[in-house]
């Protein structure tokens, strides 16, 4: 670690410390988590200090293991670690051991010794089984709404996301792990016999070592569907452990495998339903700015368009009932929207021009934009 001796930069190497240690013992983790790392690894500063750390890190993994040391020798190096307060973690240790009466050490030295050789051995056990775990606690990788973008993973893989989406990636030397919390991804899948790669989404992961596949969370359940390749959908209880925030109250999901132009859907009352077949090229048409549906509930269809638009759309119940088949242009929302009382037999009221929505209440229709200007509202008439 670099020594600059001020007490901000002693802070930044604490903390790096921490979340070092901290992710090396942490299995899962929660949305606040991920949030912290964020907002801490974007500040120069504390990326600066990490890096240092992993390499500390990786530099002690490469080191051979210590011969048997006798009590009296280790007593002995701890009392060596007399470096200044502050200059790092074991320095204050020793220090404050230091610090207490001689007749107290002299009675407790085997106490002392076997706390300081559990400490030792501890960090030294993170450090060589850093290279098993990942870097940090996992990439995030989101869009904003009517955001779609592609990334590259560190294993050669790529993704697609759509609008609003948002998903976790964590790789092992055991597995590639990645979860979707919201919104739609395509996973270009790296082929790795020794690495499967696993997309988890609510109650279920898909599974593949080398395929091309695609994910899809709506509000009640969870779509997968393959354009190359072969993907097993299996119950989270077959997988490692997510974080409860991903999974919670969601079960009943059987397993299933899906081949090439297959599609399978699953929730948290029925899991996985039969699969069956589907046109891969619509199917994949939100890549390319379209999305195409046949016979789609009227539901589905906008919450798929709701992640390409920056405002709020509202579907009353009976209206969600309706069955679409057609497309939408991920640019046009608004003009598609504006469209549906001639397919539907529905009512557009659009806040931002209230005084045009055909048969309604103005003091309904003034109520129900009150609180956002920006809403529309898609309601039975």
């Amino acid at each position: 670690m670099t020594r600059r001796g001020s007490a901000a930069d002693e802070r930044y190497e604490r903390d790096a410390v921490d979340w070092y240690v901290g992710n090396q013992l942490r299995e899962d983790i929660d949305e606040a988590t991920v949030l912290r790392w964020d907002e801490w690894w974007e500040k120069p500063e504390n990326h600066a200090e990490y890096v240092e750390m992993v390499q500390l890190g990786e530099q002690a993994g490469a080191l051979p293991r210590p011969s048997p040391s006798s009590d009296e020798e280790l007593y002995k190096d701890l009392e060596a670690m007399s470096l200044p307060a502050g200059e790092s973690s074991l320095g204050a240790l020793a220090a404050q051991l230091r610090m207490r009466p001689r007749p107290f050490l002299q009675r407790n030295r085997s106490a002392v010794i076997a706390v300081a050789l559990s400490a030792v051995v501890c960090v030294i056990g993170l450090m060589v089984s850093f290279r098993f775990w990942p870097t940090d606690p996992g990439q995030i990788y989101a869009t904003a709404p009517t955001e779609q973008r592609d990334f590259t993973l560190e294993d050669g893989s790529s993704i697609t996301l759509g609008g609003d989406t948002s998903i976790n990636v964590r790789f092992t030397a055991a597995g590639r792990m990645i979860v979707l919390s919201r919104g739609e991804g395509m996973f270009r899948v790296h082929h790795d016999t020794d690495r499967p790669f696993s997309v988890c989404a609510a109650n279920g992961c898909t599974t593949a070592v080398g395929t091309v596949f695609d994910v899809r969370i709506y509000s009640n359940h969870v779509r997968v569907w393959v354009q190359q390749g072969a993907v097993d959908v299996t119950p989270r209880e077959a997988m490692p452990p997510l974080p409860e925030a991903v999974t919670a109250g969601v079960r009943g999901l059987t397993s299933v495998r899906l081949a090439h132009g297959q599609e399978v859907s699953y929730d948290a009352q029925n899991g996985a339903v039969s699969a069956k077949g589907v046109d891969p090229l619509n199917a994949g048409a939100w890549t390319r700015g379209s999305l195409v549906y046949f016979g789609g509930p009227l539901r589905e269809v906008i919450e798929d368009v709701q992640r390409y638009s920056t405002r709020r759309i509202l579907l009353d119940p009976v209206a969600a009932l309706n069955v679409y088949s057609g497309s939408v242009v991920q640019q046009h929302i608004d003009q598609w929207i504006r469209g549906l009382p001639q397919v539907f037999p529905v009512e557009i009221i659009d806040c931002r021009t209230p005084q045009e929505s055909i048969g309604s209440e103005t003091a309904q229709v003034v109520s129900s934009c009150a609180s956002d200007p920006e809403r529309i509202v898609i309601r039975s008439r």
